[in-house]
This record gives C-alpha cells, structure tokens and sequence, in this order.
C-alpha cells in the first residue's frame, strides 16, 4: 500500500517553491529595469523560508530514520515474545504412554469437565455389569471412556424394583467404581497401567448424553487382549510380554499405595498398545493384605503356603502370591508352554514349577525370563 510520508509532503511543498521562486526570478529577470527594493526584499524572505524548510526536512528524515529503528525493535521483541508462548503443538497436545493426548485446563494436564463435553462416542467397546466402556474422539484423538452404565441389568433391576425412592441412588455403586479406578490411575504409574487421561465429577447420577453424565472418566485407548492371538507371536515376543507382566506385579507388590492385589483377573481386562500389555480395568484392585485363618495359617485357593501369618493377624505377602499365581494360570504358562524352542523347554519347565511352588517373587521371575532371551 502506498504512503504518502510527511517528508514526501514537505519535499512537494519545496518543490513547489523552488519552482515558484524560479519563475518570479526569470520574471523579474526579465524586467530588470523595473526591478524595486520591495521586490529584492520579498526574493530574500522567500529565500528565507526555502532555507528554512531544508532544515526541517533535514530533521525530520532523521527522525523518521529513528522512529523505523524504533518500531523495528519493538516488532522483533513482539515475535520472540509470541513464539515463547506458542505451544509447542498447534493441537495443545502432550504424549501420554506414546499416544498423543489432549490437554485441557485442569491443572494436573489431565481433560477437564470442558473438554470432555466435547468427546464424540463413537462405540462401545465393553458393557459391564455396572460400567460401560465407549470409544470417543476430541480434537482427533481416540479415547476410551468410562462411566455408569444407564441400561446395564443392575441398573435397570435396581430402576425396576424401587430399591431407592431416587433414580440417581442406583447408579450410586457405578459411580463409585468409576470414581475408585480415577483414585487408584491417580496413585499408580507403570509403563503396564493404562493411563488416566481425564475425568469429570458432576453429580450421581449418569446419562447416555456425555455432558450429562455424573462421573466419567477417559483413559489410553488400546486393543482389547486376546489370549489366542497372543500365542500366535513369536517366541522372543511372547517372552516379552511375560516379562512386562513380571514387571508390572514388581511394581503392585511395592507400590505407593502398598502390596495391590488382582483379584478375579481376567485376560479381558488387558489391551494391547503396540507391543505394551497394559492392565485396563483397576476398580476391583485393593492393597489389603487378606487375614489368617482361624488355626493362623495363610491360605491361597484352600491351600497352605510358606506364608507367615504376622502379629497383626495378616498374610503379608499373600497379595503378591496371589497375583503370580493367577497371572500364571492366565499368561505365564499358556504364552510360555506352547510353541517354544526345544533348547529352551527345560528351562521354562523349571520356570513355571518354580512359580507354582511359590519359590519365585516377580523380580526373580523377570530375571529368569530375561535369561531365555540371552
């Protein structure tokens, strides 16, 4: 665009001047003869003031020299100041468990009840008893999330009988599931629990709609585990796997809320993300250790263990125990006893009677599988 300076106008003003004094010179000039001292005295004041303006546009190119450099430096200190506070994504997105993640406000990174209005449902992926399962989208990131389960037979049986005079006290136990497995994702953090992405607390009661909904929550989206897919990997991955599961109940044997146990674990309870197993469902977990039995024995399945029972009555160890055994049965044995090199299979014999036995906790149980892989 073009711009008309206050220099140019003064230039145009001189110019001007220059001009008009030219011709009542050659003017003059020309009738010298007839030339007064009242016409010498106006030649010299005109001169005057063309000498003055020279001056002042002088100054003023000076000063427009000066406020350019100004705004100049004023300009490159806005764009350093705009680039400091540019995300470092144009998504406002973090990476969480190797997944792009959004983020809202909430000051823990996680979604806030703002940016969870905005997840799409898009499916469902599990319906429970009391929860269900749904896979979302925001902002282009796949979600799965958790909540209630408005049509789920417990909820319509507690609807149905009038257990509570109000419809928002049956959904009481599902929103507490869901509110518990927030609380535990919140304490626990291993590479093989899935990850807490977001959560919004409104009230008790739930919805189909989620703006509505009383307690949801968003976690990792990953591929439900399926044993018989599993065992069609090769050997070295599904040695792999058992060792991520190995390390996982390493960290629930001593985690910050204590000796977390599994119980009723169930293969379905697992995704897949990539090639990370990761336990996705927390909400029946507890970090209890169970109590002895009446003669002071500490039991699993009915049968005695090498487990002490303590001053304070409790098994301390038997969460551990348990977990190992029932992973064992779940895992461990069917990805380790099918399909394996012959020059291991001793090996594995040893391992897996070792486990049954109770003679192995999981950093040994680690170490040993570490070793079919060197």
């Amino acid at each position: 665009m073009y711009r008309f300076s206050i220099n140019q106008f003064l230039i145009s003003i001189l110019i001007a001047l220059a001009f008009t004094s030219f011709l009542i010179t050659r003017y003059f000039m020309s009738r010298a003869p007839s030339i007064t001292p009242g016409d010498t005295k106006r030649l010299s004041e005109l001169e005057g003031v063309i000498s003055q303006l020279q001056k002042q546009i002088a100054s003023a190119e000076e000063n427009e020299k000066t406020l350019k450099s100004q705004i100049d430096v004023i300009q490159a200190n806005a764009r350093e100041i705009n680039a400091r506070n540019e995300p470092e994504t144009d998504d406002q997105s973090v990476i969480n468990g190797g997944h792009k993640v959004v983020v809202g406000a909430h000051p823990e990174g996680l979604l806030d009840c703002a940016v969870m209005n905005r997840i799409k449902i898009i499916g469902v992926i599990a319906n429970g008893h009391t929860k269900v399962v749904q896979e979302g989208v925001v902002m282009g990131q796949r979600v799965a999330v958790k909540s209630a389960a408005v049509g789920s037979r417990d909820m319509q049986d507690c609807i149905e009988r009038g257990v509570h005079t109000k419809p928002g006290e049956c959904y009481l136990l599902a929103n507490y599931k869901v509110l518990k497995e927030i609380m535990m994702l919140r304490q626990l953090n291993h590479r093989n629990i899935i990850g807490l992405l977001g959560m919004c607390v409104r009230s008790e009661n739930s919805s189909p709609s989620i703006t509505e909904r009383g307690v949801s929550m968003a976690v990792e989206l990953g591929e439900p585990v399926q044993l018989h897919k599993l065992k069609e990997r090769s050997w070295p991955a599904r040695v792999e796997i058992c060792m991520q599961l190995a390390g996982l109940l390493e960290y629930l044997a001593d985690s910050p809320m204590g000796s977390v146990a599994l119980p009723d674990v169930r293969d379905e309870q697992f995704v897949m993300m990539g090639d990370i197993i990761k336990i996705s469902d927390l909400d029946d977990i507890y970090a209890t250790e169970p109590s002895c039995d009446d003669d002071k024995k500490c039991l699993y399945d009915g049968t005695e263990t090498d487990i002490k029972c303590q001053t304070n009555t409790r098994c301390v160890g038997m969460n551990a125990h348990s977990n190992l055994q029932r992973l064992n049965t779940l895992f461990f044995s069917p990805l380790l006893s099918d399909s394996l090199p012959e020059s291991q299979r001793a090996a594995v014999d040893k391992i897996l009677k070792t486990l049954v036995a109770g003679r192995l906790d999981a950093a040994a149980l680690k170490l040993k599988l570490e070793g079919l892989l060197t």
